[in-house]
């Protein structure tokens, strides 16, 4: 592992969304694969794993093992006795599936409900997160549960997790600026343009609550980004005019001037070379102006 790449310090702690049972990662060479270990603990004991395809115990995680060179001179660090003979251990062969130091009664990671912070510096703690960075059961950062949200474990590099949040909080900033910046018929524009139907009759405040919902709850954290996303483009002064094109679109719709069918558009029946997510780039092409007038003439008609 890259000494660039390793974080100082990391904290690692359960995936508590799981709400299952707690499992003990025991030495393959000692159960089956198909056998299975779970029970209700305070903590779990995972041991190294070894890789049957490589044919080695791996420490790290993948994409940035450990190197022969860096498991032993972490062994060196660790200084452990051969629980057979007493002897220091020195080096180790991670092809050796019986290798004093892999098999060794300390060579383990026992890690418990609460939030454990390791100190990298410190050759136990680079052990635990050699070992756990390795296990099948633990990702490293949050973002990670998305493809694997059945992992035990969540490894995070603190000083990684503190541009996360910071990066958060400055695009929840940007939101309510922007927000705050725009009028009232801007922000009725807004509105319809991320697709809000109105009456006609609703009060500005009302579409004030509408808009700013829109654009900060969403159970679907990959649609809020996109609605947040489209926000500040479409708010931002230098794209008025693709905020103009985006508002007449949706009242082509909401009109039934223009015809969804999943993904494909049509006007009066014919299909055009475009589809939902292109029709307002599609529109604002030179080669397709005259197209855009008749629509525009089909509105203000629908809309008298």
């Amino acid at each position: 592992m890259s000494e660039s790449i390793k974080p100082k310090k990391v904290k690692i702690y359960p995936n508590i969304r799981k709400n299952k049972h707690w499992q003990v990662n025991i030495d393959p060479s000692y159960k089956s694969i198909s056998e299975t270990y779970a029970f209700l603990a305070n903590s779990n004991t995972i041991r190294p794993q070894f890789d049957e395809q490589n044919y080695r115990f791996q420490l790290g995680p993948v994409g940035n093992r450990y190197s022969d060179a860096q498991i032993n001179e972490l062994v060196k660090k660790l200084a452990f006795n051969d629980d057979a003979t007493g002897a220091k251990i020195t080096s180790a062969d991670p092809s050796n599936r019986k290798d004093a130091f892999f098999n060794n009664s300390k060579c383990r990671a026992k890690v418990g409900r609460d939030i454990q912070i390791l100190d990298l510096n410190k050759p136990l703690d680079e052990l635990v997160y050699a070992i756990m960075t390795s296990d099948p059961m633990t990702v490293i950062g949050e973002n990670a549960l998305s493809k694997h949200p059945t992992a035990e474990w969540i490894i995070a590099d603190e000083e990684a997790d503190a541009v996360v949040r910071e990066s958060k909080r400055e695009r929840v900033s940007k939101l309510h600026s922007r927000f705050e910046s725009l009028t009232k018929s801007q922000k009725r524009n807004m509105a319809t343009a991320l697709g809000i139907r109105f009456t006609g009759e609703e009060k500005d405040v009302i579409i004030e609550d509408m808009l700013y919902t829109k654009i900060t709850e969403n159970t679907a954290k990959e649609t809020l980004v996109a609605i947040q996303d489209l926000f500040l483009e479409l708010s931002d002064p230098k794209n008025k005019a693709k905020l103009e094109l985006t508002v007449t679109v949706e009242r082509l719709f909401q009109y039934a001037i223009l015809r969804k069918e999943n993904t494909k558009v049509f006007f009066n029946g014919e299909q055009l070379s475009t589809d939902t997510i292109n029709i307002v780039d599609f529109l604002a092409k030179p080669e397709n102006s005259a197209l855009y007038l008749s629509l525009e003439e089909a509105l203000k008609a629908k809309m008298k």
